[in-house]
């Protein structure tokens, strides 16, 4: 091998080594940014050691500030696998109406919610505002299997059916691809095994998280096809010369 082939492999494989799935990830909870009325709120955390917003979505788990756990890591687009979320595994759900939207399954769920967490007014003070708390409690009522009435009787000041509405037109007026496209960035990080203090592990949502360990991905691996091709074109060239 030449030293032209040699760093040619090279690039090649460093390529390559960026790209490798590290999984699951460690999960290290830091401290509420906000808390709204009912209990839910947005975090900040480390995923994998880098810096995140994380958003509750499940009424009835738990996670104690400052602890470490290690927890799994999936997507919410159309070809992500859901089988370590929370909700995922859950065919019979009581409320089978969202907005309009007839019987939606995990998949679909997930995505509302995630598109109502872009629905939060952040900047609002005091965060829990009226606005939050009713997106926080559609939230909770679209991953809620049992329609627990706990969710339902959270006061507001704001109807949460306007933002289960919402989530439902939103789902109902875009295209499979729209909503991959619009949600590639969200996160779903779940440990149905972890208990904490007699409670499951209190899944959590990320909007557009770091990625110190991305997956491997198509632009990559056409990267690479190319590389490979010029590598062997340019070795012809030479031959012939």
């Amino acid at each position: 091998m030449n030293l032209i082939q040699a760093r040619w492999l090279l690039l090649i494989s460093s390529v390559v080594a960026v790209n490798v799935v590290a999984a699951p990830v460690s999960f290290d909870t830091l401290t509420y940014n906000f808390q709204l009325d009912g209990g839910g709120g947005g975090m900040s955390v480390l995923l994998d050691g880098v810096s995140a917003e994380s958003f509750c979505d499940d009424y009835f788990g738990g996670i104690s500030w400052g602890t470490a756990y290690t927890a799994n890591v999936s997507g919410m687009t159309s070809t992500s696998n859901l089988s370590n979320t929370m909700f995922g595994g859950v065919t019979n759900w009581q409320n089978t109406d969202i907005g309009g939207v007839t019987d939606p399954n995990a998949l679909a769920r997930y995505q509302m919610v995630g598109w109502l967490i872009t629905q939060y007014n952040l900047s609002a003070v005091p965060a829990d505002s009226p606005t939050n708390d009713a997106i926080q409690q559609a939230i909770w009522e679209i991953l809620d299997p049992a329609g627990n009435p706990a969710i339902a009787n959270i006061a507001t000041t704001v109807p949460v059916s306007t933002y289960l509405n919402a989530a439902g037109a939103w789902y109902s007026g875009t295209t499979v691809g729209q909503r991959d496209s619009f949600l590639s960035g969200f996160e779903i990080v779940s440990d149905p095994g972890t208990q904490n203090n007699g409670q499951p592990f209190q899944e959590q949502i990320i909007d557009d998280p770091p990625s110190p360990t991305p997956e491997p991905r198509g632009e990559a691996m056409m990267i690479i096809g190319l590389l490979t091709v010029c590598a062997f074109a340019r070795r012809r060239v030479w031959n012939r010369s």
